[in-house]
């Protein structure tokens, strides 16, 4: 043990005492050293008096020693000096300041006084030496670590948006990619910002003015640094990039890495980044933290929702995650990829359907989870009018018998993804979606918090229009859409998980969250869109093909139905629904749960149908079952 004691102590006096960090100390000693001396010889014109001369030898070993000492209190020798910036400045100001009065003082009292002026000089030299020393260091030592690709001829860009982001991403660029990358400039759409120099280049004019700077500068590619744009923002710049027939990256949302914005790397722009930025880079902390040192078990965690809601849920530290889903070989790597990633979070594989109710309740029982988010479900549409009665079997009763366990076995909040689809629904998936939002919602509370998560179409996810579209233009088929006329909500899957998150956090019992979506998109105007990105022609013959709505589709979503209104939250990306009209009371839904049981028991599509649209006032069909 005291052997280890020592080996630790050693350990850390050798981090402390690293070559670099003691040549900086006697740099600093050397320049207060200097700076007093020339101060006293150019206040006495180079003939100092041999009282002063005395006082001086002996006030200027302790003005070094209190430089010395004040800086390691500041942190001035502990620093990362390629990321020095104005608190730095800050700190070497301080310090100087209080080690000059400190050695004022201290030398008056033991060696005699030395003039004022000669005190101000020092004092002004010595924070001006001292500073460009270590600005001068970064800047050497960005220029030694950066990699040299000499075999190459860096492309040149231009960086859209003259903000602290394209600030970072100019700096990271230079310190990280020497030699790949010259940066030329900024463009900015802000008047104010024209001809101000940010950082290490200029803004050069605005987004109109990139076809004249793309030829003029001769600009190889253009990358956007505008982690607040909204989605007319993102369309206008894509717009004037490819105005100017530049190739276009941008920086990653902060939710794809949960990175330093300094530590992303640009990436080939996407379809889903023209839908803008509902997430800000301040707002990726959950404002109540329920997950850390928490047990969260997720259902359908090897789906495309669930699963990134899992890599989310590690981000936040819980001592224990549950991945429970039926597809055995995305459990398997969802878990190497989290074990791996996250190991001081204990990852627990469970292959199992939510829908058997003995293997949710050994789950339970062994696990005796704090959490639980829902996230298995069918969610095809138009598969779903094929089957309803496995539509209600999985989205209904699985739902309410595990809501069940959960008060049983103590849970403390369960979260269920829920859809737009739920709201006033035409077609079997969002009605049986809905009356699981009643059968959460409309429960007596026994401890456990039950909130439902509505939101439109996610980009990312597998089934997707987005991945349906990219299979597409990989096998060069044209491009389908169901209707000109069609309109859908969308968000990125990062941002959509995270709000799922989030509105988790504020636990409101029998509550329905809509997840703000911003205005609906035409599905033709996406599609030509991301034909565009991928280097095509939207308006060429046979690029889009109409295949007209399929079962269950209508040609535009609603968030909220007429018996219903949204209201804000205290997350300003997540608005609250609260009912208008009269809903069933719990003794209602209940017989509602037993007769569907029996209705799916006897694979009775009919009798299902009828009874969603009795529950919920949905208007169905079962024509697409016989």
């Amino acid at each position: 043990m005291a052997r280890a004691g020592a080996e630790k102590r050693v350990a850390f006096l050798r981090g402390r005492l690293r070559p670099a960090r003691v040549a900086l100390a006697v740099t600093d000693a050397v320049c207060v050293t200097a700076a007093l001396s020339l101060a006293a010889m150019c206040h006495y014109s180079g003939n100092i008096p041999a009282v002063a001369w005395k006082s001086l030898q002996g006030t200027v070993p302790l003005a070094a020693a209190f430089l010395v000492g004040t800086n390691i209190l500041f942190g001035l020798y502990n620093r990362v000096w390629r990321y020095a910036a104005a608190d730095t400045a800050v700190a070497i100001g301080a310090s100087v300041t209080i080690s000059q009065i400190a050695a004022a003082f201290a030398g008056r009292e033991l060696f005699g006084p030395l003039p004022v002026g000669i005190w101000v000089t020092s004092w002004l030299a010595t924070m001006v030496v001292t500073g460009a020393v270590r600005f001068f260091w970064r800047s050497v030592r960005l220029r030694l670590r950066a990699p040299v690709e000499s075999n190459s001829t860096p492309k040149r860009v231009i960086i859209y948006g003259a903000g602290d982001h394209g600030e970072l991403l100019v700096r990271s660029l230079k310190a990280q990619f020497r030699g790949r990358y010259e940066v030329v400039g900024y463009v900015d759409d802000d008047p104010a910002k024209m001809g101000t120099i940010v950082g290490y280049a200029k803004v050069l004019g605005g987004g109109r003015d990139l076809p004249a700077l793309v030829e003029r500068y001769e600009v190889d590619e253009v990358i956007l640094a505008m982690p607040r744009a909204t989605r007319a923002d993102m369309e206008a710049a894509f717009e004037h990039c490819r105005a100017a027939g530049v190739d276009i990256k941008v920086m990653p949302h902060i939710l794809e890495t949960m990175e330093p914005t300094r530590a992303r790397r640009v990436r080939q722009i996407d379809v889903a980044d023209l839908l803008g930025r509902h997430i800000l880079p301040e707002d990726i902390s959950l404002r109540d933290d329920y997950i850390a040192g928490r047990t969260v078990l997720v259902t359908g965690a090897g789906g495309s929702i669930g699963s990134e809601i899992c890599r989310q849920v590690c981000r936040y530290k819980p001592k224990r995650l549950i991945l429970l889903g039926r597809g055995e070989n995305r459990i398997h790597w969802l878990y190497l990829e989290l074990s791996s990633l996250y190991p001081e979070t204990q990852i627990i594989p469970i292959v199992g359907c939510v829908g058997v109710r003995s293997s949710t309740d050994n789950v339970l029982r062994l696990f005796r989870p704090e959490v639980i988010i829902h996230a298995a479900a069918h969610k095809h549409v138009y598969l779903m009018e094929f089957v309803p009665a496995e539509a209600a079997r999985n989205n209904v009763l699985a739902t309410a018998a595990l809501a069940e366990q959960a008060e049983d076995y103590g849970v403390e909040r369960f979260v269920m993804i829920s859809t737009d689809k739920a709201a006033c629904p035409s077609n079997v998936m969002g009605a049986t979606k809905r009356m699981a939002e009643l059968v959460l919602t409309r429960r007596p509370n026994k401890g456990t918090s039950f909130t439902c998560v509505r939101f439109g179409n996610v980009l990312g996810s597998e089934g997707s229009v987005l991945e349906i579209w990219r299979r597409q233009w990989a096998r060069r088929e044209p491009i389908t859409i169901t209707h000109p006329e069609a309109t859908r909500y969308f968000m990125s899957i990062q941002e959509a998980c995270f709000l799922v998150l989030q509105a988790g956090a504020l636990n409101g019992n029998g509550t329905i969250f809509l997840l703000d979506m911003g205005e609906p998109i035409r599905i033709i105007d996406f599609a030509k869109q991301f034909i565009t990105l991928q280097g095509g022609d939207p308006d060429a013959p046979e690029a889009i093909r109409v295949t007209g709505l399929r079962p269950g589709e209508r040609l535009h979503e609603v968030l909220v139905c007429e018996q219903e209104e949204a209201v804000p939250s205290a997350v300003p990306q997540i608005l609250q629904v609260q009912p208008t009209g009269e809903l069933p009371s719990w003794s209602q839904i209940r017989q509602y749960l037993k007769r569907l049981e029996e209705y799916c028991n006897s694979e009775s599509d009919e009798a299902v149908c009828g009874l969603l649209e009795e529950v919920t006032g949905a208007q169905l069909s079962v024509e697409n079952c016989h």
